[in-house]
């Protein structure tokens, strides 16, 4: 064979073991990459609002129970009964084991349920001790050291918590807890154990918390925004509802029948943490004032709006409230207690959870939102700035 064919061969071999080769580099070299897995994807916890019902439907279908049984309450009433056990093992610590020759003491420590991120929180100025929900539902009890973390609730942990805060409830600490679930909950005992509130009967059976809200008024009232069944009908309602009694009982103030609200993820509250101003709505575009049992309207959006919407805002000495709502991607915002809006600019970003569109209580211009990343603007929701980034 000629010596020029021979090499044109060689040559032809070695281009393709190097092009396989490569191949496989490059194709190990992906699979490495697609190891670290994909880059995590805003969830808006809120959408499963409006298809929850049928996840219930199927709950419901797989606990089979005799007729007029309310399997529910009779988890309520297992629920309480280990609760009861639990509170009287914590009578006494002492304990023998191995027939007598082991007998002390016993601590337990550390915690059942320890998982996830920190939920929601809350600070004591007076003691400087922390108070947080972790994403298992455990309640914890810091300094602001960041030390000295105990949890509180080791055998009742408080599912999916979206809100907290703690109020004086006759000359002792009370915490309330709101849900994302079916329950406001309220603590008298550091929040070791936690009571149901009245009112919610028609949420526990099919329905979800949408969003609560604490004014600082004489009576420290409480409102929460419901979805639940719309009795005796089989629609569904979004409810606003009002607790004067310190999350022990709630009424309804207004009814929003399924004909009209369109969805729940249109509706959101929004009340100062510190001052005693009137409550805001917000109800497809149009904003509202709550005074009392009173709804009144305020001002209305430049466009329409569809979707999952977040109200804030924040107050402006000496007498002026300023209010930022989310809504499609799209900031707008009014500089006077919500009569006049405009729009302010754009977010390309979706909230993680509802909780997560908040502004400087005392500097209009400072907003910030949390998706994957944590989002800043200091011009008044114009631009933003990502100011964490997930990895």
């Amino acid at each position: 064979m000629h010596r020029s064919h021979i090499l044109t061969k060689s040559i032809f071999g070695l281009l393709s073991f190097a092009l396989i080769g490569g191949t496989i580099f490059l194709m190990s070299n992906q699979e490495k990459r697609d190891n670290r897995g994909p880059q995590p994807k805003t969830i808006v916890l809120a959408e499963e609002e409006e298809t929850g019902h049928l996840r219930e439907a199927w709950i419901d279908a797989i606990h089979k129970t005799a007729p007029g049984v309310d399997w529910r309450a009779m988890d309520e009433q297992t629920l309480l009964k280990q609760r009861k056990r639990f509170q009287n093992s914590r009578s006494s610590s002492s304990d023998t084991l191995a027939n007598g020759k082991i007998i002390g003491d016993w601590v337990e420590k550390g915690c059942k349920v320890q998982s996830g991120r920190i939920m929601i929180a809350d600070y004591d100025q007076i003691s400087t001790e922390v108070y947080c929900f972790s994403a298992g539902g455990i309640f914890w009890k810091g300094d602001i050291n960041g030390t000295s973390w105990t949890p509180m609730n080791d055998q009742q942990p408080v599912r999916d918590p979206l809100f907290l805060r703690m109020i004086d409830h006759n000359g002792s600490d009370r915490f309330l807890a709101g849900t994302r679930n079916k329950y406001f909950l309220y603590s008298d005992d550091g929040g070791v154990t936690w009571d149901t509130s009245n009112g919610l009967e028609n949420v526990a059976t099919w329905g979800r918390c949408h969003i609560p809200v604490l004014e600082t008024d004489s009576l420290n009232t409480i409102y929460l925004l419901t979805l639940e069944q719309d009795t005796p009908s089989t629609a569904s309602a979004v409810v606003l509802k009002k607790s004067i009694d310190h999350g022990e009982n709630f009424t309804n103030v207004k009814i929003w029948r399924e004909s009209t609200y369109e969805s729940i993820n249109g509706f959101f509250l929004w009340s100062h943490r510190y001052r005693d101003l009137n409550t805001r709505l917000i109800y497809k575009d149009s904003i509202f004032r709550i005074r009392e049992d009173s709804i009144l309207f305020t001002g209305t959006l430049p466009n329409s709006v569809s979707g999952t919407t977040l109200l804030t805002g924040g107050y402006k000495a000496p007498d002026s409230t300023f209010l930022y709502v989310y809504n499609g991607k799209k900031i707008y915002g009014s500089f006077d207690g919500g009569y006049n809006w405009e729009f302010r600019g754009n977010l390309n970003e979706s909230p993680f959870r509802r909780t997560s569109f908040e502004i400087s209580m005392d500097l209009e211009d400072r907003l910030f939102f949390g998706a994957v990343n944590a989002y800043r603007s200091i011009d008044k929701g114009k631009t933003w700035n990502a100011v964490s980034n997930w990895g």
